[in-house]
């Protein structure tokens, strides 16, 4: 039985100086969109500071491609901006929790989920915007809840980050039959 693709797209960073995440989070949209995925079924999060930085001179109201120089911004929906991309909601969205009529996955046991994270990596985790962190065990547990629940069929996470192999410490190696793979940056 098919099931739904739900996407959750999230930039760890802020300020002009991390550019690249907001702009990779748009682009993943932009290529997922192209997919043909609705947006009812993608979450993004980021801070949004960056389209109309007062750096942002040359394309203002723009976040641009390096790779031809078109707008990945426009039409990218901003569920969680500012303050409120933050570890709590990340988790919060990704279990499906509602809380303030925000978009979250709503996945059930057919579904898959892609989370795509960028951003900034510590030693103990990854950061949010607010110098907050993402701890492994509060994602690996959500992982762990979300299984129990039969919230996905089969779920990726692509973590583009410093320590991000760090992030899956302890997670189960096999779940439903199916190996789990790791890397280790």
């Amino acid at each position: 039985m098919s099931g739904k693709k739900w996407i959750l797209l999230v930039a760890g960073s802020k300020d002009w100086q991390n550019y690249k995440h907001q702009a990779n989070v748009c682009l993943h949209y932009q290529l997922i969109k192209r997919h043909g995925i609705p947006d009812e079924q993608i979450v993004v999060m980021m801070y949004d500071d960056i389209a109309d930085n007062e750096n942002n001179s040359v394309s203002k109201g723009k976040i641009v491609s390096i790779i031809d120089g078109l707008d990945m911004y426009s039409g990218v929906p901003k569920d969680y901006t500012g303050k409120d991309v933050t570890p709590e909601n990340f988790l919060s969205a990704l279990r499906g929790e509602k809380s303030k009529n925000r978009k979250v996955i709503e996945s059930g046991p057919n579904d898959n989920i892609y989370v795509y994270m960028t951003g900034l990596g510590t030693e103990v985790g990854f950061q949010f915007p607010d110098k907050s962190v993402l701890y492994p065990d509060a994602l690996i547990d959500a992982i762990k809840d979300m299984h129990a629940v039969k919230k996905f069929s089969k779920m990726v996470i692509y973590m583009d980050s410093d320590y991000s192999g760090l992030m899956f410490e302890g997670l189960p190696k096999d779940v439903n039959g199916k190996m789990l793979n790791k890397n280790h940056n």
